[in-house]
């Protein structure tokens, strides 16, 4: 159940992230930010699950 909420935890991120991404794609430095918040949002992720 925890692994299911991991696979979860990154799918929303990555929908979120493809999301403002195309939002945003004119301004490609703030997809750049956006895609370092998706890595630290998976750190937070896999850290989670590790505590779980």
């Amino acid at each position: 159940m925890a692994y299911f909420g991991h696979i979860l935890c990154q799918l929303l991120t990555l929908v979120v992230y493809a999301f403002l991404c195309i939002h945003l794609f004119a301004q490609n430095w703030q997809c750049v930010g956006l895609f370092l918040m998706l890595y630290f949002t998976f750190v937070i992720c896999n850290h989670h699950r590790q505590l779980i």
